[in-house]
């Protein structure tokens, strides 16, 4: 199949919502299709190429990776401020109502710097299908715009839930707006069920992967040590102070380090200075996927903070691949639960600091056996044939 495959953010972008139509394409890639990925800019600032400078560049592609068109944007300065925060609150509003209902988003610069590209697209490329997933309501209209212009279907793909992006009395009426979709794809069973109150379509569970190479082959604790492992967003840092809390509990029995690896490394020392724990706090940053990994096999218990807006998370596929327990403050939701359960995990959901506590202190009797074969329906290429298999039907 020739796929188009469109996400507002750039594939180098140190963030989750660059993950998954980067690694889709690159498995469709690598599977035998042909993959165009559409995105905004690295930078606001990056220029784009000239039509025929794409052409060029297509004609001459190897298809064994994805072609990536970074596109860049038009000049929009009242939307870009008012999306970015710069801007006062009531006239914000205004700006962010009127935008959604003249234009059905926020980011129409991008959207018209994709527009420039159609010929481009359904001339020389000539798409069977076009994918396109939700971080913003522009990315939907493009597919939409796009697959009316090469005259074939077009698949949204529903990561994020809709009432927590789309301003409250306009949601049903912009959702009216992609109407004739083919299909939809979604994060989770959870998330299709919050689709269904929006778009009535067919849809597909498909999950984002694991990137890790899954073993059970893994090193073991070292100078006896409980080594936490906190990977990512903290958000409002509530749930993460019930675990620093709890590591308080704990390190008054055994010797406690907490190892970070996200953006809000800050925001941890300070809730454990405040806390006067007693835990050895490491902040590692922003780590490669690589480095990343490692610090999480060599780990005690491996920790994210849930967040309950985003209805499933990504971690829990890509820690229960790594092997070791993993903890989930405050609790998990049902699917979360039975996921693990099927491929042979451990999770410990803990609502407050002594649960937290009791659950780390089982970790010396309770030993991880993952099954591996289980664990590869949630890799990224057999949840890339599921998707496959969904393109083929619809089309």
């Amino acid at each position: 199949m020739n796929i188009v495959l469109i996400n507002h953010t750039h594939p180098d972008t140190a963030h989750v919502s660059a993950l998954r139509m980067r690694e889709f394409a690159n498995c469709l890639a690598s599977a035998g299709d042909r993959a165009v990925l559409i995105t905004g800019p690295l930078k606001p600032s990056d220029g784009g190429e000239t039509l025929a400078e794409l052409g060029a560049r297509m004609a001459a592609h190897e298809w064994t990776l994805p072609f990536h068109i970074a596109c860049r944007l038009s000049a929009t300065p009242l939307r870009r401020a008012a999306r970015e925060g710069r801007m006062l609150a009531p006239f914000r509003q205004v700006v962010i109502g009127a935008s959604y209902l003249s234009k059905g988003g926020m980011f129409g610069d991008w959207r018209t710097g994709v527009s420039n590209i159609f010929p481009l697209i359904t001339r020389q490329f000539s798409p069977d299908i076009i994918f396109a997933t939700f971080g913003n309501t522009d990315a939907w209209s493009i597919a939409r715009d796009l697959a009316r212009a090469a005259q074939c279907p077009w698949i949204a793909d529903y990561k994020d839930p809709w009432d927590c992006f789309i301003p409250i009395g306009l949601r049903r009426r912009i959702a009216a707006r992609y109407a004739d979709m083919s299909g939809m794809t979604v994060f989770s069973h959870t998330h299709a069920h919050d689709a269904a109150a929006w778009f009535p379509c067919a849809k597909e569970v498909v999950y984002s992967g694991y990137l890790s190479d899954p073993t059970n082959k893994l090193p073991e604790a070292e100078n006896g040590n409980l080594r936490v492992m906190l990977s990512g967003s903290i958000y409002d840092g509530s749930s993460i102070w019930l675990l620093i809390k709890a590591l308080a509990l704990v390190s008054k029995k055994a010797n406690v380090v907490l190892n970070y690896a996200g953006n809000d490394g800050s925001r941890v020392r300070e809730m454990i200075n405040r806390a006067n724990s007693g835990v050895t706090f490491k902040d590692f940053g922003y780590l490669s996927i690589d480095a990343l990994t490692c610090l999480q096999r060599s780990a005690s218990i491996n920790v994210y903070a849930r967040n309950r807006d985003s209805l499933f998370q990504q971690k829990l596929i890509e820690l229960i691949a790594v092997g070791r327990p993993v903890l989930a403050v405050p609790d998990e939701g049902e699917e979360a639960k039975n996921l693990v359960e099927a491929v042979g995990g451990t999770l410990i959901p803990a609502r407050n600091p002594a649960e937290i506590a009791s659950g780390l202190a089982r970790l010396r009797t309770e030993e991880v056996s993952i099954d591996l074969e289980r664990l590869r329906i949630f890799s990224w290429s057999t949840q890339t044939e599921k998707l496959k298999r969904f393109f083929s039907s619809v089309l």
